[in-house]
């Protein structure tokens, strides 16, 4: 009988510390859910705002920066040599990009790419 309960105390012990473990209030989010906006839309948010982007990197305009264009409208992105990881694209190449808005005063707002990836 001892043990059963022991048992039993043990069992609910653990499947409390289970039930904390997942409903924590931080850690990883999974990014690939958001919404894909276009170029246009870029100019509604703010400095600083992660977005995914969908379309073509058209040219290389200086040592880590591309125009990006969609069917809304062209914008400059940049790619650290790192965050390609491998992956070749082609201007007819459809890619999904994700990166933070930056808007400086002065200065044509850019999206800082942090993940590039071929369309599907």
């Amino acid at each position: 009988m001892k043990k059963t309960s022991l048992f039993a105390i043990a069992l609910l012990f653990a499947s409390t510390m289970n039930a904390s473990a997942e409903n924590n209030n931080g850690g990883f989010q999974n990014n690939n859910n958001q919404q894909i906006i276009s170029v246009t839309e870029i100019a509604e948010l703010k400095d600083g705002d992660y977005v995914m982007l969908q379309g073509n990197i058209l040219e290389k305009t200086g040592d880590e920066s591309y125009n990006f264009k969609d069917n809304s409208g062209t914008i400059v992105i940049e790619i650290d040599n790192d965050t390609w990881a491998g992956i070749t694209v082609t201007p007819n190449d459809m890619v999904i990009i994700g990166g933070e808005i930056d808007k400086d005063m002065m200065e044509p707002t850019i999206i800082e790419v942090d993940t590039i990836q071929m369309a599907k």
